[in-house]
């Protein structure tokens, strides 16, 4: 059983040279890290903002969007992850470190994904009631 996540999440090692510079088979690992910073760093902020936005709050339908739009791109970065490394040449170099088997998280992000769209269904019919009884007169 996998320890719980502690926040802030730690951000991958990046280096501060140009990757443009640096030939491909270098930077690639490098750009890897800085992609995968970028759903790191969305993660470390849905968990601080989400004890903040509570149920009625006006940021809760732009939050929930903004979650399920993270979940769906780290869904498909971790499935053209899966892909790049395993349908070509890379797939004799790529060690498990380096391309490990993300099915359980894509099982994860799944469920997350089901329930922010359920979530983001019931407060956007709040939201409209709420609005057409305001503008009912």
């Amino acid at each position: 059983m996998s320890s719980p996540l502690t926040y802030p999440l730690p951000l991958l090692p990046t280096i501060p040279d140009n990757l443009e510079d640096i030939d491909a088979r270098h930077a690639l690992p490098h750009l890897m890290a800085l992609m995968k910073n970028t759903f790191i760093r969305g993660l470390t902020r849905v968990h601080a903002c989400a004890p903040l936005v509570k149920p009625g709050h006006s940021a809760l339908p732009p939050f929930l969007n903004y979650v399920f739009s993270l979940l769906v791109h780290l869904n498909a970065h971790l499935e053209e992850d899966a892909t790049f490394f395993s349908t070509n040449a890379l797939s004799e170099v790529a060690t498990y470190e380096i391309n490990p088997d993300t099915t359980a998280i894509r099982a994860s992000i799944a469920s997350l994904l089901t329930l922010v769209s359920g979530w983001t269904k019931v407060v956007s019919h709040h939201y409209f009631i709420r609005a057409s009884y305001l503008c009912a007169g």
